[in-house]
């Protein structure tokens, strides 16, 4: 169980990043009691991005509040890096820092803890092996719409991104299934993010002659001229790599036409593919 038994105490939550279309939904169910009552009551909430919000304030003097179950809902259409602790006397205790893909569900419940549910509502389950465990799990972010874009400037891929924590390493592979305007022009993609200490990632992309690999290690990097031209209305890019942060955010997907005006429409399906390897 958490309880809460100081007036200094509280149960807060915040994203490690800030949400692309919406708040997560927070929910907890407690008791409230004293020496001789029982009081049960809920509490509900959204988060506030990279600002702690309280899911329960802390009780009143010569009473505790007794969590049964919480429930945190990722309804953005982005993964969330999700971080649940107590705050004594401003003293923060984290009890569970997780990462929840859109849909998926993080929940305390009386004799069980926390645990995850993927968007299907199936326990989500990761592979640990011990004190030092990295989580060998594999996690993948789609988007459901076309993204389409006319300019050489680049810009987002809406909802095409994953969270990173300040001090971990990630490796990425993006899948980016697409259609130009024209046969004659090509894409640019990229990424953007924050604050980082290392990146290096290969771009697998169409070009009139064949296939080309272009390796980069800054973000919005350039291919360089007509070598982005890809010769054909309908192909694949792929970027793959490696990526340490000093701050916490988001790494999303960026793309750019080589000509302006010729639009590039990265197609509703394509995926990120991302691992936190410490």
């Amino acid at each position: 169980m958490i309880i809460l038994s100081n007036t200094t105490d509280s149960l807060q939550v915040v994203l490690g990043g800030a949400i692309t279309t919406n708040q997560l939904r927070c929910y907890v169910s407690y008791r409230d009691t004293t020496s001789s009552t029982i009081t049960p009551n809920r509490a509900v909430t959204n988060t506030n991005g990279t600002t702690p919000v309280t899911l329960l304030s802390a009780p009143a003097s010569l009473s505790q509040k007794i969590v049964d179950y919480l429930s945190i809902y990722n309804a953005d259409t982005a993964t969330a890096v999700v971080s649940v602790y107590i705050n004594s006397s401003s003293v923060t205790y984290e009890l569970i820092d997780t990462i929840l893909n859109p849909g998926e569900k993080l929940e305390f419940q009386e004799g069980h803890g926390f645990r995850s549910l993927t968007s299907d509502g199936s326990l989500k389950v990761g592979d640990n092996q011990g004190v030092n465990a990295i989580s060998k799990a594999i996690s993948t972010v789609s988007i459901s719409s076309n993204v389409v874009t006319s300019a050489t400037a680049y810009s987002n891929i809406t909802g095409l991104q994953f969270p990173v924590t300040a001090g971990e390493t990630y490796w990425f592979k993006f899948s980016l299934f697409y259609t130009m305007a024209s046969a004659t022009r090509g894409i640019v993609p990229s990424i953007n993010g924050p604050t980082k200490t290392y990146l290096a990632y290969m771009r697998t992309i169409h070009v009139s002659a064949g296939i080309s690999f272009f390796t980069s290690k800054d973000y919005d990097a350039a291919l360089g001229g007509s070598s982005v031209v890809s010769g054909a209305l309908t192909s694949a890019a792929t970027m793959e790599g490696i990526i340490t942060v000093s701050a916490s955010g988001n790494v999303i997907g960026r793309v750019a036409t080589s000509v302006s005006g010729a639009s590039v429409t990265v197609r509703a399906g394509s995926l990120i593919y991302y691992q936190r390897l410490n």
